[in-house]
């Protein structure tokens, strides 16, 4: 079953959606939280505070999937390469439950290189080198970070066994919503979800309203 999560505010509260609209969201996430889906965290890139070894990690993982976790909420990543190595070795450990990426589109230069310093991602060169070409100006930034998501999300969902995804919105929600836009997946089912286009419609430079400034 494809599933979206999504985050509100600071709170990163998540959310599972069939087909949900955006005027439905509060009442998915009271569900959600009064069932008490059981659910468990993964690093793909490890743990910032740890020093564990993937396979070390990797056996943690299963034995708290074992004892009755529903599903996997993975921490941020932009190598999209390097996690899909990372799911295929949690797949051939046995981990079969359903895994929830977590995506977090870039708003400024300067809160992007906070995160990776604080979460310990990893990024790939390409990626640095076109955030540097455009770092003075925040709305070429974010536009950015909106195109970089989608493709993620595009390649994710077409070489990956993915099941939804968690979007990190830290108060800054328009970018979640351009990406959902530009997916085509605003107000539809789960069977068009699976399959993105591949040429999203829309013009990526297009000046959204942003309502709040992240603290982050």
């Amino acid at each position: 079953m494809a599933q979206i999560l999504s985050s509100l505010s600071d709170l990163h509260l998540s959310f599972l959606r069939s087909s949900v609209s955006a005027s439905q969201v509060s009442s998915q996430l009271f569900i959600c939280f009064i069932i008490k889906i059981p659910w468990y965290a993964a690093y793909p890139e490890g743990h910032a505070e740890t020093h564990l070894d993937e396979d070390t990690e990797l056996e943690y993982l299963k034995e708290k999937v074992d004892a009755g976790g529903d599903f996997i909420i993975t921490q941020l990543s932009y190598d999209v390469d390097r996690y899909l190595r990372w799911l295929k070795k949690v797949r051939q450990k046995g981990i079969r439950v359903p895994i929830i990426v977590g995506i977090m589109p870039i708003q400024t230069y300067s809160s992007f290189l906070r995160l990776v310093k604080l979460s310990g991602c990893q990024v790939p060169q390409h990626i640095l080198d076109a955030l540097a070409r455009i770092r003075h100006d925040d709305q070429l930034v974010q536009d950015y970070g909106v195109k970089l998501a989608v493709e993620m999300i595009q390649q994710l969902t077409k070489e990956g066994d993915i099941q939804g995804f968690h979007f990190c919105t830290m108060n800054l929600e328009t970018s979640v919503q351009r990406v959902l836009e530009l997916l085509g997946w605003q107000g539809i089912g789960v069977s068009t979800m699976k399959h993105p286009s591949r040429n999203p419609p829309g013009n990526l430079s297009t000046r959204y309203p942003q309502t709040k400034r992240s603290s982050f």
